[in-house]
């Protein structure tokens, strides 16, 4: 197990004779004996991160160091690291068995040691009734967890995992994703892994690196991403539904501040903090409120209590209802009870928690 520790980390391609940078000068460290998450959309970077890590890919900046070693100048097999594709890169002509125990006999195991660790591993991803068998011959999640298993038998500083459970259902993610978690818990190994799937990424997860346009956004917990996200794209990202978000300005003094929407339709009232700390809000100043959708009820109309608004959408999905409503130009998405007899145009009342409101810069996002 060791750190890993990125410098002003840049990755740049020629791309149609120009140039394109996909990492742009990250710092970032992940801690010896935790599971850091790289979050984020399609082409966002993550992916590319993870392959400088590994040396699959030259940084064009910046130094990348491994336990007390800089390892940027090394070639991937001297970086002693573990890695886990989306892409199975299984060989054909060997058996289930001879793929995973591969990277054990090439480094000279002994067979006591190579048949320990494969039973463990493979009882934990529960592939050890197809050992026997050919890549040929399995499905594509089962052949995910080989390559998985792969990654996992070898004795290496740290494990590189790239979205390695997109094949599996809905079902073995979940288990596999339970197993993994306990893998990790009892091992303690340093782990990376990609995924652009928050709920993955927030369950697994001790910290998170949410990541867009090549840099990094915010590193925190997944509880500190969540509650406290660091701008807008992370506030919007990370949540599903996601985050409501409303422009306008807040009025009133310290002692009773509220923030109005900029149709005028929609007024919340908001505590004394923001015109203090450091980041002081001034009276009239222009501000992005954002607010999550489970934290605005279907109010049952008590006086002074709600909000008037409009039904727009109501999707019930089994475990919760998705209502989105109308109020001005303001259109709020909140959860509710599934099942729930809501036809378009008709009359609520919703009650934000307005405790839960974070105010946002409009001008560059961040928050306030």
């Amino acid at each position: 197990m060791a750190e890993v520790r990125l410098e002003g980390v840049r990755k740049e391609f020629l791309s149609g004779g120009k140039k394109v940078t996909a990492v742009r000068d990250v710092d970032l460290r992940c801690r010896d004996g935790e599971i850091m998450v790289f979050l984020g959309p399609s082409g966002c970077g993550k992916t590319t991160t993870m392959r400088l890590i590994a040396g699959l890919e030259s940084a064009s900046a910046g130094e990348i160091h491994i336990g007390e070693r800089r390892v940027d100048g090394l070639e991937p097999g001297k970086r002693r690291v573990a890695l886990a594709f989306e892409n199975y890169a299984l060989y054909p002509p060997l058996t289930v068995k001879e793929n995973i125990v591969f990277p054990l006999r090439a480094s000279m195991r002994s067979p006591a040691e190579i048949e320990s660790r494969l039973s463990e591993i493979a009882s934990l991803l529960e592939i050890d009734q197809v050992l026997e068998r050919k890549p040929g011959q399995l499905g594509g999640g089962q052949q995910q967890m080989v390559s998985l298993a792969r990654c996992l038998i070898r004795d290496a500083d740290v494990y590189l995992m790239d979205e390695p459970l997109s094949h599996l259902d809905s079902d073995q993610r979940v288990k596999v994703r339970a197993r993994l978690r306990a893998l990790h818990d009892r091992t303690r190994r340093t782990m990376i892994y990609v995924t652009h799937d928050q709920l993955e990424g927030l369950a697994l997860a001790d910290r998170i690196a949410v990541m867009n346009g090549g840099q990094v956004q915010q590193v925190d917990t997944p509880d500190g991403v969540y509650s406290r996200p660091a701008n807008t794209f992370v506030a919007g990202f990370v949540g599903e539904p996601p985050m409501n978000f409303l422009a306008g300005r807040l009025e009133g003094d310290g002692a009773a501040p509220s923030f109005l929407s900029e149709d005028g339709s929609l007024r919340l009232p908001i505590g004394p903090a923001p015109f203090s700390g450091p980041r002081t809000i001034l009276p009239g100043q222009p501000v992005t409120l954002g607010i999550r959708p489970e934290h605005i009820r279907l109010a049952g109309g008590q006086p002074g209590d709600a909000l008037e608004a409009s039904v727009e959408v109501y999707e019930s999905l089994g475990e919760e209802g998705v209502l989105e409503v109308r109020r001005g130009r303001n259109v709020l998405t909140l959860l509710t009870k599934p099942g729930l007899s809501l036809k378009r145009g008709q009359p609520v009342e919703i009650g934000p928690d307005v405790q839960k409101i974070i105010l946002f810069d409009p001008r560059t996002g961040e928050r306030l």
